[in-house]
């Protein structure tokens, strides 16, 4: 919300109020009579589905709702409902990895300057890790997603994972351990399909993981002090507008309330 605040601010666009939907009552009998789960973004396209119904012209009503895309965009999945925008750049985590991002907070934080072998370590560490989440995705497996640090390797100055060793340890607590050949089979197709700039899709906190990480192994300890969450604060305060506005959010927030 505060990421999305400041986007506004810096498109120069005023008199826009965003809500949560955690806030707006949605009630509970909508949202199963859609045959949706009650997770916020069910939540929020039965909250669109109403205001639908409820207007013969809904292009009259000045609200839009902002949902993550997911991994909708990857399977072509469209939706029916009007007023929502499907995006993968509403979450200031989409901007975060870039040479430069990750450079610049790497370097503010341990004053250690990471080079282009390095980075790129940690883009097809957290890649792997996207595959999984993927291929579970595709297979609409309920699996609960650990962090990654137990499986992370290092080797000259670079990080790894052992990807074996993490859908071993995703699929036993998530009770899934018999599933693993197909998720296996499913994870080597996804990895032939990535489309050309996937990095915004690629889950903030698995890179935070993997960012501290490759800090505590390659500065032997010097991450002492650190929290995560201060990671994820120099990340987000290393990304600057320009880089930002070419992407479809800004635009499209453009072009709604720019006269």
């Amino acid at each position: 919300m505060r990421f999305l605040s400041w986007l506004l601010s810096e498109l120069k666009i005023e008199n826009v109020s965003i809500k949560p939907i955690c806030t707006v009552d949605v009630p509970d009998e909508d949202v199963a009579s859609l045959d949706m789960t009650s997770g916020n973004r069910q939540r929020l396209l039965t909250a669109a589905a109403i205001i639908q119904n409820s207007f013969e012209d809904s292009s009259s009503w000045n609200a839009y709702f902002l949902a993550d895309a997911d991994f909708d965009i990857l399977e072509n999945r469209s939706s029916e409902f009007e007023k929502v925008i499907f995006t993968d750049f509403s979450c200031i985590e989409s901007y975060f990895v870039s040479p430069r991002v990750v450079g610049k907070a790497f370097s503010l934080i341990w004053g250690y300057n990471l080079d282009q072998k390095q980075y790129d370590s940690i883009v097809e560490t957290v890649t792997s890790i996207f595959i999984l989440r993927w291929a579970a995705n595709r297979l609409s497996l309920p699996i609960r997603f650990l962090s990654p640090a137990k499986s992370l390797t290092f080797k000259s100055g670079c990080i790894g994972v052992n990807i074996g060793d993490y859908t071993t340890r995703v699929l036993a607590t998530s009770g899934l351990t018999d599933m693993r050949e197909v998720l296996e089979a499913e994870a080597a197709i996804v990895s032939s399909s990535l489309p050309f700039d996937y990095r915004h899709l690629i889950n903030g906190h698995d890179l935070e993981d993997v960012f501290h990480a490759f800090a505590k192994k390659a500065l032997s300890g010097g991450t002492a002090g650190v929290k995560q969450e201060i990671i994820s604060r120099i990340l987000a305060s290393c990304c600057e507008f320009g880089e930002m506005e070419a992407f479809e959010l800004s635009e499209t927030i453009r072009s709604l309330y720019t006269p």
